[in-house]
């Protein structure tokens, strides 16, 4: 596995406590694909099918844990 998929799990749990491990593990999982390596042989859909149908809110907290990792300066 990844390591920056952990990293992201550990920030979407800490982000949405209400989350169960299932759902901060797709979280973070999506947030790499999407935002830090969507080349991966672990990322089958395209960047733009990721966090589809979700809340701009959600989205804008999902961009700003992968910006803290990926250098975005978020």
């Amino acid at each position: 596995m990844p390591s920056p998929v952990d990293r992201y799990f550990d920030e979407v749990k800490e982000s949405n406590p209400e989350y169960s491990d299932s759902q901060a593990w797709a979280t973070a999982w999506s947030i790499y694909c999407a935002h830090k390596n969507p080349g991966s042989e672990h990322c089958r859909m395209d960047t733009k099918d990721y966090f589809k149908g979700k809340s701009a809110a959600h989205v804008a907290i999902m961009v700003r844990v992968a910006s803290r990792f990926v250098g975005w300066g978020a």
